[in-house]
C-alpha cells in the first residue's frame, strides 16, 4: 500500500470516526427534547385538568360558587353574602338573602336568580332566559365633597370605537318585583331615623338585542306606585352611533291627577341628539333641546314651552299657567349654562301675574341678573337680583319693590299697601341674614313702618325680630323657626301699649308666646282692647295640642260686665271636636247705655268625620241655654243646627230667639238633591220693637220665608212687610214686598211697594218696583214718583233681561227711562240701549237722555273695575237748568262737551271739557240791570292719580276776563290749591246796574291764590286791586274821585282790604278783613271833612 493510499485510507477512517461521533451526539441531543417535551406536556395536562376541575368547582358546583363569592370579598371593596344559595354559574343559579356593601351603597335582595344557555356559546350567541331579583333595596349614601371635586377636576373627553362583539346577545326576561331605592341625604349611614323611600318598582320586566352592531330594547315595561313607564328603540355601535328611543311615562297623583310623558331621544352619540320631551295632563308641555359631542364637551341649547297647568286641584279652576323659557350652555371642567324666559298666570283670585327670569351658572357662581314679577291687575311689580357661589357658599339676594297692595283683586277694596320694600339677603348658606324694611298703609291703622331682621342657615332661622309701628308706637314679633332635622320653633308676640287710631284699637299688655315641636305646639297670652267703637275687653288665649289632636283650646273675653269663653278638644285626624261658648252675665248699657239688660246663654258645638272609613262630616250647634232679659223683657232661646255631608243636608230643629219681644222662629230641612221630600224649610221674624234693640231705629218689621225643593235649586217665597221704619234721616210709612224665587222652574217675580218715604229730608210718594217672568228672562219695571217741589226727579224705568253666568250676571236691554226734575224739566231715552251688569263688569251701550235738540249721552265698559265711561253733551242749553241760578242772573247759552273718564282698578282718570257757543249773561238789580254778551266761557278739568284740576276762562263783553285755575292735590283730602286772575279795564257796566250812578270810569285788575281747606283754614296770598275809579251820584250831587281798594291776603287765612276816596275837600279811609271760612268779619270807616252831597250839583 502506497504511502498515498495510506494517508488517504487514514483520512476515510478518520471521516468516518467523526460521522460514528456526530451520529452518536444527535442521538443524545434528540433524547434530552424529548424528555423536555414530555415533561411539558404533563405539566400542561396537569393545569389543563386543574383548570377544568377548578371551572367545573367555580362554574358548576353550588361550593364552587360561594368560593367565587369569597374570593371576590377578599380583593375588592364590596363586602357580598348570602345565607343561602343553589345551582351553578353554568345553569341556574340562586341567592337568598344576598346583599353587597361598599362605601356609597347598600343593596340588599330577598332572591336573585340567572339563568342562561352556556352552549349556545358554541353558536357564537349569549342566550340569557332570565335575571330575575324580588323585594330588592338599593341605599346610595352621599358622596363627600372631596370625591365630587375630584371627579369634576378628573374629566376627560372620552371617544366610542366601532364595536362588534363576535357573538349574538339575547337577554330574554329581565324582572325586578317590589324594588326600593332610597337615599339617606346629609344624614349618612350614621343617622338612625328610617329612610324614607325615594322610588319603589312594583315590577320592571324587559327584554334586549344586540345583532350586527345594533342594539335594541325589544321591550321595556316598569310599574310602579305613581307611574307606569314603556320603552322601546335601538342604537348602533359602529360610526357617529346613531340611536332612537321612545319613552312613555303615565304619572299619576292621589291629589294632583295625571300626566303622561312621550320622550323622544333621536341623532348620533358622538355628534349631535336631539331630545323631545312632551307632557299632557296635569301640565301641557315641550321640552326641546338639542345637544352636540356629548362624549367629548357637550354643549346644549333648547326650550321649555308651557301651554297649560291644571291648576284645579290647588282650588284655582278658572286659571291659566303657561311659560317659555330657553336655555343654553356647556359642560368640561364645570357645567356653564344661560338662561331666560318668561311665566305668565291669570287667576280670578291672584289675577294677571308674569315672571321675568334671566339667570346664568358657571363653576363659582349662580348668578340672577333679573327676576321680575309683575302684578299685572294692580300695575305693579317686585324686583330681584342675586348670585350664590357653590364652592364657598356665599349668596347674596335683594329684593325691592316701590309698592305692592293687597288683595290685588280688582273688585276689592285695598286693605294693605307696601310701599319702598327693601329686602336683602347675605351671608354664607350656613349663616346668612335677613332684612326686610317696609312703609305698610292700612286702611284701619294708616301707615306702619315694618322692619325684619333674622339670621338664618339651612337648617333654621334664628334671632327673628320684627317690629310694627302703630301711631308710632312698637308691636315687636321675636322668635326662631327650625325646620331640621324635626321642626322647632318658637315666637312671642309683645307690646306694652298702643293707643287707638283711626279703626285699629288701643292695646294695652300684648303678649302672646307660642311654640312646637315636630308635630306638637302650644299657644298662650292675651291682651285689652278698647276704643270710642268696641267695648273694652280682655282676651286670654290657651291653646295646646298636635296635627292629629286638639288637647285643648280656651278663649276667654271679660267685657260689658261679664264673660264670654269657648273651650274646645278633641282629634283633628279622624275629626272629633268638641266645643262649647258660654256667655255670663253679659250687660250690653255698659256700651249701649240705650239698651238695658243682662245676657247668659250656652251653646254646645260638635263636629266628627273618619275620612279613612268614609264616615261623612256632621256638625251641630245646640243652644243650650239663653237667658236674662233685654228692656225689661226676658231674653229665650233654644234649638239646633245639624249640617250633614254626605248628603249636604242642612237642619234645623226648633230655632227660637227672643231679644226684647222681637222673635225669630226657624224650623226644617234642607239638602242639595232638589228631589228630596222632606226638603221644606221655613223662618219667620216679627220684629215689633226695633227700637229696644237698635235705638236709633223705630217701625215694625215683619217678614216670612218658606223655601222648598233643594240647596242646588231651591224655590224660595218670601213676604216682608214694614210699617213707619225711620232711621236718621231716612222714613218709610209702609213698605210691602212679595217675592218667589224659583231655580227649578225658572221662575222670578218680585213686587215692592212703598209710600211716604223721605230721604234727607226730601220727599218721595210713592216707589214701585216690578219684576215678573223668569230668571234667565224677565222684565223690570221701576217707578218714582215725588211731589212737583221736591228735589228728587219723579222717574219711571222700563228694561228686560234675564241673569246669566251662575246667576252673577244680568244683561239685558234698557227700554225706557223718563225722568222729570223741576229744575231741569223732563227728559227721556230716545231709543233702547244694551246693558250687561254684574259684580265685576259693567257694559253698557250708548244711553241717551234727550230734551229737544239737547242730549246728555253715556256709555260705559268696566270690567272688574278697569275700563272707560265716556259722556257727551250736546247742544245744552242752559235756560234748562234757569231755576238753579239765583233770580237776578241769568246766562243764556248752549253748552257742548265731552268726558273720558279712565278707571283702573277702581283709580279714576279723567279728561273732559264745556264750551259755550255764544250768548249772553243778564245780571238785574232793584234798579237796573245789564246785559253782557259771552266771547268766551269755556272750562277743562283733568284728573290723574288723585290730582284733580279745572281751568275756567272767561271773557265777557262788558266784565272783562276772568281766569280761575284749582287743584286738588288728593281728591281724598279736602286740600285745594288755586288761582284767580281778574283783568277788567272799564268799570262802565255799573251804570247798568246802578242808573243812579255815572260817568263811571276806572278798572279792577289782580290775582290771588289760595290753598288749604275750605271747611277750616284757607290760606291766601297775593292782591286785587281796584285803581283810579271816580263816579258821580248825580241825585246827592256828589263826585267821587280818587277810590281805590285793595283786597289781599291777610295773616295767611284771612282777606284784609283797604283803600279810599275823595269827596268835596275830605277823605274817607276804609280797612278791615274777612274770613270766609267762618264766614265773619271786621271793617273799620273813618272820614274827615268827606262830601257826600252837594247841593250846588244837586239833580232831581
Amino acid at each position: 500500500m502506497s504511502h498515498r493510499e495510506k494517508i488517504e485510507h487514514h483520512e476515510q477512517k478518520s471521516e468516518k470516526s467523526l460521522q460514528k461521533e456526530a451520529k452518536m451526539a444527535s442521538k443524545k441531543k434528540g433524547g434530552t427534547f424529548r424528555k423536555a417535551a414530555k415533561y411539558f406536556l404533563l405539566i400542561l395536562i396537569i393545569g389543563l385538568i386543574f383548570f377544568f376541575i377548578s371551572g367545573y368547582y367555580f362554574l358548576n358546583t353550588t361550593a364552587g360558587l360561594k368560593q367565587a363569592i369569597n374570593l371576590t370579598n377578599r380583593y375588592t371593596n364590596y363586602h357580598i353574602e348570602s345565607y343561602e344559595i343553589n345551582g351553578t354559574l353554568l345553569g341556574t343559579a340562586t341567592l337568598k338573602g344576598f346583599s353587597i356593601t361598599g362605601e356609597n351603597l347598600d343593596f340588599r335582595s330577598q332572591e336573585i336568580q340567572l339563568g342562561w344557555r352556556p352552549a349556545q356559546l358554541f353558536s357564537q350567541k349569549l342566550q340569557i332566559d332570565s335575571i330575575a331579583l324580588k323585594d330588592s333595596q338599593l341605599t346610595l349614601f352621599p358622596r363627600t365633597e372631596d370625591d365630587v371635586e375630584k371627579d369634576l377636576s378628573d374629566y376627560t373627553p372620552f371617544d366610542l370605537t366601532d364595536t362588534d362583539l363576535p357573538i349574538t346577545l339575547n337577554l330574554e326576561k329581565i324582572v325586578v318585583e317590589n324594588f326600593v331605592f332610597q337615599a339617606p341625604g346629609a344624614g349618612g349611614k350614621d343617622n338612625t331615623k328610617p329612610i324614607p323611600p325615594i322610588f319603589v318598582i312594583r315590577r320592571m320586566e324587559a327584554g334586549i338585542d344586540y345583532t350586527g352592531q345594533t342594539g335594541s330594547i325589544r321591550h321595556f315595561t316598569l310599574d310602579s306606585p305613581e307611574m307606569e313607564a314603556s320603552v322601546s328603540g335601538e342604537i348602533k355601535t359602529k360610526g357617529n352611533y346613531p340611536l332612537n328611543l321612545h319613552l312613555v311615562v303615565d304619572y299619576h297623583h292621589d291629589t294632583y291627577g295625571k300626566e303622561m310623558l312621550m320622550m323622544d331621544i333621536t341623532g348620533e352619540l358622538k355628534n349631535k341628539i336631539n331630545l323631545i320631551v312632551k307632557g299632557k295632563g296635569l301640565s301641557d308641555f315641550v321640552i326641546d333641546t338639542q345637544v352636540q359631542s356629548l362624549l367629548s364637551y357637550p354643549q346644549f341649547t333648547g326650550k321649555v314651552l308651557l301651554d297649560k297647568l291644571d291648576t284645579s286641584h290647588l282650588g284655582l279652576p278658572d286659571s291659566k299657567t303657561t311659560a317659555n323659557i330657553e336655555f343654553s350652555g356647556k359642560y368640561g371642567q364645570s357645567l356653564i349654562m344661560d338662561s331666560r324666559g318668561s311665566i305668565s298666570h291669570d287667576s280670578p283670585k291672584t289675577d294677571k301675574i308674569k315672571l321675568d327670569i334671566v339667570a346664568k351658572m358657571d363653576e363659582n357662581n349662580v348668578d340672577l341678573s333679573q327676576l321680575t314679577l309683575y302684578l299685572l291687575t294692580a300695575k305693579q311689580q317686585i324686583d330681584a337680583t342675586g348670585h350664590f357661589n357653590p364652592k364657598t357658599q356665599e349668596i347674596n339676594f335683594k329684593l325691592s319693590s316701590p309698592e305692592i297692595s293687597w288683595p290685588q283683586q280688582q273688585i276689592l277694596p285695598k286693605q294693605w299697601l307696601a310701599k319702598t320694600l327693601r329686602m336683602t339677603v347675605q351671608g354664607k348658606l350656613d349663616d346668612y341674614k335677613i332684612t326686610a324694611v317696609s312703609d305698610v298703609d292700612t286702611q284701619f291703622a294708616g301707615n306702619l313702618p315694618v322692619t325684619v331682621t333674622a339670621l338664618g342657615s339651612q337648617q333654621k332661622l334664628r334671632d327673628i325680630n320684627a317690629n310694627v309701628l302703630v301711631n308710632e308706637q312698637p308691636i315687636q314679633l321675636t322668635g326662631e323657626f327650625a325646620w331640621q332635622p324635626i321642626l322647632d320653633y318658637q315666637f312671642a308676640l309683645n307690646a306694652a301699649s298702643v293707643e287707638p287710631f283711626r279703626q285699629f284699637p288701643g292695646i294695652k299688655k300684648l303678649n302672646l308666646v307660642a311654640q312646637g315641636k315636630d308635630t306638637d305646639y302650644q299657644a298662650k297670652g292675651g291682651l285689652s282692647i278698647y276704643s270710642e267703637t268696641l267695648p273694652s275687653s280682655d282676651i286670654r288665649l290657651d291653646t295646646k295640642g298636635n296635627f292629629s289632636r286638639l288637647d285643648k283650646t280656651s278663649l276667654t273675653i271679660k267685657t260689658l260686665g261679664g264673660e264670654v269663653a269657648v273651650n274646645a278638644s278633641g282629634g283633628l285626624s279622624p275629626l272629633n271636636v268638641v266645643a262649647d261658648l258660654t256667655a255670663k252675665n253679659i250687660q250690653p248699657h255698659q256700651f249701649y247705655p240705650d239698651i238695658k239688660g243682662n245676657i247668659s246663654g250656652k251653646i254646645h258645638t260638635t263636629a266628627k268625620q273618619d275620612e279613612q272609613n268614609q264616615q261623612p262630616l256632621i256638625a251641630t250647634a245646640n243652644i243650650q241655654s239663653l237667658t236674662g232679659k233685654l228692656q225689661g223683657s226676658p231674653v229665650v232661646g233654644r234649638g239646633m243646627v245639624t249640617y250633614n255631608d254626605e248628603n249636604q243636608r242642612i237642619t234645623i230643629d226648633d230655632l227660637f230667639l227672643e231679644l226684647a219681644k222681637n222673635k225669630l222662629i226657624a224650623n226644617g230641612k234642607m239638602e242639595i238633591s232638589p228631589t228630596s221630600k222632606d226638603n221644606y224649610l221655613s223662618a219667620k221674624l216679627n220684629g215689633r220693637n226695633l227700637q229696644s234693640l237698635f235705638p236709633q231705629l223705630r217701625g215694625t218689621v215683619i217678614a216670612d220665608i218658606i223655601a222648598k225643593g233643594g240647596l242646588s235649586k231651591p224655590d224660595i217665597q218670601a213676604t216682608i212687610d214694614a210699617n213707619n221704619l225711620v232711621y236718621q234721616d231716612y222714613k218709610v210709612k209702609s213698605l210691602n214686598t212679595t217675592a218667589t224665587i224659583d231655580f227649578a222652574r225658572d221662575k222670578l217675580q218680585v213686587k215692592t211697594f212703598a209710600k211716604q218715604l223721605t230721604v234727607q229730608k226730601e220727599n218721595i210718594n210713592t216707589v214701585k218696583l216690578d219684576i215678573d217672568g223668569k230668571l234667565s228672562q224677565h222684565r223690570i219695571n221701576v217707578v218714582v214718583e215725588t211731589p212737583e217741589t221736591a228735589e228728587i226727579p219723579t222717574l219711571s224705568l222700563n228694561a228686560k233681561g234675564g241673569l246669566s253666568n251662575g246667576m252673577s250676571k244680568w244683561q239685558g236691554v234698557l227700554q225706557k227711562l223718563n225722568l222729570k226734575s223741576k229744575y231741569a224739566g223732563q227728559w227721556q231715552t230716545p231709543k233702547s240701549s244694551k246693558l250687561s251688569l254684574s259684580s265685576e263688569e259693567i257694559i253698557t251701550e250708548k244711553i241717551c237722555l234727550q230734551q229737544k235738540n239737547a242730549g246728555i249721552c253715556a256709555n260705559a265698559k268696566l270690567i272688574k273695575q278697569t275700563g272707560n265711561i265716556d259722556v257727551g253733551i250736546n247742544n245744552l242749553k242752559t235756560s234748562t237748568f234757569a231755576k238753579l241760578l239765583p233770580k237776578n242772573i241769568q246766562i243764556d247759552t248752549t253748552v257742548d262737551g265731552d268726558a273720558r273718564i279712565y278707571l283702573n282698578n277702581g283709580k279714576a282718570d279723567i279728561k273732559g271739557q264745556l264750551a259755550a257757543k255764544g250768548g249772553k249773561l243778564s245780571v238785574y238789580t232793584s234798579n237796573g240791570g245789564m246785559v253782557s254778551k259771552i266771547e268766551r266761557l269755556s272750562s277743562k278739568i283733568a284728573m290723574k292719580n288723585n290730582r284733580l284740576e279745572s281751568i275756567t276762562e272767561a271773557k265777557l263783553e262788558k266784565l272783562g276776563r276772568l281766569n280761575i285755575k284749582a287743584v286738588v292735590p288728593n281728591v281724598a283730602n279736602n286740600k285745594i290749591e288755586g288761582d284767580v286772575e281778574i283783568a277788567n279795564d272799564s268799570l262802565a257796566f255799573l251804570e247798568e246796574l246802578a242808573p243812579q250812578i255815572s260817568q263811571v270810569k276806572g278798572n279792577l285788575t289782580g290775582n290771588m291764590q289760595f290753598v288749604g281747606d275750605p271747611a277750616k283754614n284757607l290760606y291766601l296770598s297775593g292782591k286785587i286791586t281796584l285803581q283810579k275809579t271816580r263816579f258821580n251820584i248825580p241825585q246827592y250831587g256828589s263826585e267821587i274821585r280818587d277810590l281805590t281798594l285793595d283786597i289781599f291776603a291777610k295773616e295767611g287765612n284771612l282777606i284784609g282790604f283797604n283803600g279810599g276816596a275823595r269827596a268835596g275837600k275830605g277823605k274817607l279811609v276804609i280797612n278791615g278783613s274777612l274770613n270766609p271760612a267762618k264766614r265773619t268779619g271786621e271793617i273799620d270807616i273813618k272820614g274827615k271833612n268827606f262830601q257826600l252831597t252837594n247841593s250846588q250839583k244837586l239833580k232831581i
